[in-house]
């Protein structure tokens, strides 16, 4: 502490407390607010991811432990809403895809149809050699539409991000694309 921190009566001290740090606050709320809010709306998207993950990885651990003995439990579980509903099998005749209650986005210019943030790679195609499937979806990350944004969009939006955000979005981003110029730049941005 320094000399004049020693030297405060308690008076001024008060003061300070009482009446110059609420007037400093009341000044500066303007600024900080949408900071505090945009910061707390991305701490609960990120929490939602997490937990998202979580009981999706849990719940695969769980059913390869248990096998068919905690088929009954499982169930038990998906009915309270505590684990995600089991996916239900393809109707017959539909080659192999199930109906879906997935908003649609108009025809494209081809006339092809596809749920709204599914990938433009046609249905029964198969996956990219060598990467994972993504480990949750894009929707979750802070940047908005970020399936259809180029690296030269992401690039930008990056410095505004939290470090959880940022995880979220490298972790991603190795997942799907492999884009080197994002991963490259949230590498920096993370050193420092």
């Amino acid at each position: 502490m320094s000399d004049r921190e020693h030297a405060r009566s308690p008076i001024e001290t008060a003061l300070e407390y009482c009446v110059y740090a609420p007037l400093g606050f009341g000044l500066e709320a303007r600024s900080l607010l949408p900071r505090f809010v945009d910061r707390g709306r991305n701490q609960i998207v990120l929490a939602r991811v997490i937990g998202k993950y979580a009981i999706r990885k849990g719940s695969e651990a769980a059913e390869g432990l248990l096998g068919p003995a905690g088929a009954p439990a499982m169930s038990l579980l998906r009915g309270l809403g505590l684990l995600p509903p089991e996916p239900s099998p393809p109707p017959p005749g539909t080659g192999g895809t199930a109906a879906s209650t997935t908003p649609v986005t108009p025809a494209g210019p081809n006339g092809e149809r596809r749920a709204v943030g599914e990938p433009t790679v046609p249905v029964g195609a198969p996956a990219p050699a060598g990467r994972p499937s993504p480990p949750f979806p894009a929707e979750t990350l802070a940047i908005p539409d970020y399936e259809s944004l180029s690296a030269s969009q992401v690039l930008p939006r990056l410095e505004g991000l939290t470090a959880e955000e940022l995880e979220a979005v490298r972790t991603y981003e190795s997942a799907t694309r492999g884009r080197k110029t994002i991963l490259n730049r949230i590498a920096q941005l993370q050193s420092g």
